[in-house]
């Protein structure tokens, strides 16, 4: 068997605890969620999601090594990473000059979607996590595949994941659909989230890699 099953339950434990530990992939998927409504909220739960099965890969296939070992390629993957989300909060920043006052702007599901794949996939320091915390609960024994029993793993707790962010983005788009109800609160609540999102990259960029 791939996985220790005994050790089963603690990863089930740990993941949760760590899936609901206030990170950057909560805040955006929240501040999607408030600022342009339950599609937006959704897509980027997705988005979130499927970057956690893009780490699981790496992880399986070696590949996050050279994140932990290369400070070159963990800081060109960083800076790349904190890049985006600067620019996607300038984007929102002037985009809010062109929303109007009474509903926010409207942005195609797809490109939510991948805004939120991106997000997680460009921070190095969540594959690292993935390689460091998923062989720890793989059955090495009886001549077993590592990397299938990292796969495995990685799809739980992709699915643990995805149901607590879509969650999130449902109970936050509750919030949008009584904000946007406002008077000017559209164009606001737009700016605001590219704040965020200019906040969350600056975070990244200065994350060091211990």
């Amino acid at each position: 068997m791939e996985i220790a099953l005994k050790d089963l339950p603690i990863f089930i434990t740990l993941s949760w605890i760590l899936i609901i530990t206030p990170g950057p992939d909560i805040v955006y998927v929240i501040t999607k969620g408030v600022s342009q409504g339950k599609k937006a909220g959704i897509n980027s739960a997705l988005g979130v999601a499927v970057g956690i099965l893009v780490h699981t890969i790496l992880a399986a296939l070696g590949l996050s090594v050279i994140l932990k070992t290369s400070i070159l390629a963990f800081t060109v993957i960083k800076l790349f990473g904190a890049a985006y989300l600067v620019f996607l909060g300038l984007k929102s920043i002037l985009a809010s000059a062109n929303t109007s006052a009474e509903k926010p702007l409207a942005i195609s599901g797809n490109r939510h979607f991948l805004q939120g794949v991106f997000c997680n996939v460009l921070n190095p320091k969540v594959a690292i996590f993935f390689m460091a915390f998923l062989p720890q609960f793989v059955d090495t024994a009886q001549n077993s595949s590592p990397a299938l029993g990292m796969i495995m793993l990685g799809s739980l707790f992709f699915g643990f994941t995805l149901l607590f962010l879509l969650t999130l983005a449902l109970l936050s788009s509750q919030t949008s659909s009584y904000l946007n109800s406002r008077p000017g609160f559209a164009p606001l609540l737009t700016r605001i989230s590219g704040i965020i999102m200019i906040l969350l990259g600056v975070r990244l960029a200065f994350m060091q890699r211990n």
